[in-house]
């Protein structure tokens, strides 16, 4: 997303919610310079919210939320800590950016895991990047088994009528002979 994008999607939202988000300082009236950029209608769908949230975040954080890269463990409190959104606002973001198939394909053990800024703070353990490796498989057949439901089921072949079943009729003549039912 280029800074002209994100500066139409912050102008688009930016009348709906007079909401303030206190930056570091702790100052109630000081707000994050990236703040107008966050704001959402309160009438948005959470997916609508989490969707915004995550491309402003992307668009600041390049080195983080560009690529798919493992993120540091707890990043979530530096996200809050900058003003830039609620803890509820965070977790959305995150559950959707980390729940990702990409971002669970780059969960390799020994990856190393980055802060905001793109620098190295730890690595993947071999217990994470199996529950990723397990999380992505559960997804992807999911993912396999809508795609199923979805396509048509070709139409049956036409099964041929039964025989109609025959009843014996007596005639006059005292033979028994069969009619169609």
């Amino acid at each position: 997303m280029s800074r002209p994008e994100a500066r139409r999607d912050a102008a688009e939202l930016q009348h709906a919610s007079p909401r303030r988000v206190a930056f570091s300082s702790g100052d109630p009236e000081a707000t994050s310079p990236h703040h107008d950029c966050l704001q959402t209608p309160p009438a948005a769908t959470r997916r609508e919210r989490n969707a915004i949230h995550l491309r402003v975040l992307r668009e600041l954080f390049p080195e983080s939320f560009g690529q798919p890269r493992p993120l540091r463990v707890g990043i979530h409190h530096d996200i809050v800590a900058l003003g830039l959104l609620t803890p509820a606002e965070v977790r959305g973001v995150l559950v959707v950016h980390c729940n990702g198939p990409a971002y669970l394909q780059s969960l390799t053990e020994g990856a190393n895991r980055i802060d905001l800024n793109g620098e190295v703070t730890g690595q993947v353990s071999r217990e994470e990047a199996e529950h990723a490796t397990a999380k992505l498989a559960v997804k992807l057949a999911a993912r396999e088994a809508r795609r199923s439901k979805a396509t048509p089921k070709p139409a049956p072949a036409p099964v041929p009528a039964p025989a109609k079943p025959t009843r014996p009729v007596i005639t006059l003549g005292g033979k028994w002979k069969a009619k169609p039912a």
